[in-house]
C-alpha cells in the first residue's frame, strides 16, 4: 500500500472514530436526561463516562497515528522532492555536458569543413597545374611531330579532282629537311593517286616555311589542296607550269 493510500485510510478511520465518539456521547447524554432519577443514574453516568473516554482514547490514538503517518508522508515527500532536485541537477549536468560536447563536435566539424575546403582548393590548383602541363606537353609534342597526309585528306584530294578529265601537271619542290621531304612525298603520292602527273625536286635554298603553290587562276589543284585543309599560299602566274613548294613546318603548327 502506498503512503497516499495509507493516509487516506487513516483519515477515514479517524473521521469514523470521531463520529462514533460524538454519536456515543450524544446518546449517552440522551440517556442521562431520560434517567435523571433513580438508582441507576450514577452507574449510567459512570458507564457513559467510560464509554466516552474509550471513544476519546480511540480518537486520540487515531489522531496520533494520523500525525505520525503525516510526519512519515512529509518525510517521504521531502525525500521525493530531494530526489527530484537531485535528478534535476543530474539532468542539468547531463544537458550541460551534452551541450559542451555538441559545441565541441560543431567546432570539429567546422574545422573539418575548413580543411576539406583547403584540400579542395589545393586539389583544384593542382588540377589546373596538371592541365596546363598537359596542354603545354601536347603543344610541344605537336610542334615536334611531323606533318602527314591522313587518309581523309587523301580522299578529299581524290574527290576534288575526280571530275577533271584534262591532264594536270604539278612540279613538287621541297627542301632537303627530312620532315619536309617526307611530307612532300606524301603529298606527291596523294596527287598521283588522284591521277595528277607529278615531278618531284629537292632543292637546297634558304629555309622557308609552309606550303605555297604558283599556278594559273582556276587550277583545280588549289581547291583540292584546300579541301584537304592544307591551305597553301597561292601565287598566281600566267605560266602554264604549276609548282608546289613544300617548306619547313611552321612554328606552332
Amino acid at each position: 500500500m502506498s503512503t497516499d493510500d495509507f493516509l487516506w485510510w487513516s483519515n477515514v478511520i479517524y473521521l469514523f472514530s470521531l463520529a462514533a465518539a460524538l454519536i456515543a456521547s450524544f446518546w449517552l447524554w440522551r440517556l442521562s436526561l431520560r434517567y435523571e432519577t433513580g438508582s441507576d443514574r450514577p452507574k449510567l453516568r459512570q458507564s457513559a463516562n467510560k464509554l466516552q473516554l474509550s471513544f476519546s482514547a480511540v480518537a486520540a490514538l487515531a489522531s496520533l497515528a494520523l500525525w505520525q503517518f503525516s510526519l512519515r508522508a512529509s518525510h517521504e515527500a521531502d525525500a521525493r522532492v530531494a530526489d527530484a532536485d537531485k535528478a534535476g541537477k543530474q539532468a542539468a549536468e547531463v544537458a550541460a555536458t551534452a551541450k559542451e560536447r555538441t559545441a565541441l563536435l560543431e567546432r570539429e566539424a567546422e574545422e573539418a569543413r575548413e580543411r576539406t575546403a583547403q584540400i579542395d582548393g589545393s586539389n583544384l590548383q593542382l588540377q589546373r597545374i596538371v592541365e596546363q602541363e598537359h596542354s603545354a606537353r601536347l603543344k610541344l609534342e605537336g610542334a615536334m611531330a611531323s606533318r602527314h597526309i591522313l587518309p581523309g585528306q587523301r580522299f578529299a584530294i581524290a574527290e576534288a579532282l575526280s571530275k577533271i578529265t584534262d591532264p594536270l601537271y604539278v612540279n613538287v619542290i621541297c627542301l632537303q629537311d627530312p620532315e619536309s621531304r617526307n611530307f612532300a612525298r606524301e603529298i606527291t603520292q596523294a596527287l598521283a593517286d588522284a591521277h595528277v602527273i607529278v615531278h618531284a625536286t629537292v632543292i637546297n635554298v634558304m629555309p622557308q616555311y609552309g606550303i605555297g603553290i604558283t599556278t594559273k587562276p582556276g587550277n583545280p589543284v588549289i581547291e583540292a589542296l584546300k579541301s584537304a585543309n592544307l591551305q597553301p599560299a597561292v601565287n598566281y602566274t600566267n605560266d602554264d607550269h604549276t609548282q608546289l613548294f613544300v617548306g619547313l613546318k611552321p612554328p606552332g603548327l
